[in-house]
């Protein structure tokens, strides 16, 4: 109930981690044209692709398929930043962790006492926010 109204229902948003769609492993999230060093990080689920909220972590990032240790960096909350702009052609992809903004569907909620300090709902619905 605490966090419900610290989010002042539909108002606020927070992050939900998934627990079965929270991470990608050699997603694609571009592809280098020799003058652009920001990308939208992405994820495909099922043929269909998305941007995605919140980057939680990033695990590594590759050129070409070529691990990079530097010359990256995620700007929040969802953008890969390069030093240096990826060359014409050169495929961007990368192993990630990530979130969805949400926000709950109400502002209202039948919270009961149930005990001393205690407090149930029977359900709390919300939904993801598309950035």
């Amino acid at each position: 109930m605490g966090f419900y109204l610290q989010c002042q229902g539909q108002y606020g948003s927070f992050l939900y981690t998934d627990p079965s769609d929270n991470a990608v492993t050699g997603q694609v999230i571009g592809v280098g044209d020799g003058a652009t060093k920001s990308f939208a990080f992405q994820r495909t689920l099922g043929g269909f692709t998305e941007p995605v909220s919140w980057v939680a972590s990033v695990t590594q990032i590759y050129l070409n398929g070529a691990a990079q240790a530097s010359g990256w960096g995620l700007v929040q909350p969802n953008t890969l930043t390069f030093t240096t702009a990826p060359g014409s052609g050169v495929a961007i992809t990368g192993d990630f962790a990530f979130a969805f903004v949400c926000r709950f569907l109400d502002d209202q909620e039948d919270f009961e006492n149930f005990m001393n300090g205690l407090w149930k709902v029977d359900a709390l619905k919300f939904r993801s926010v598309k950035p």
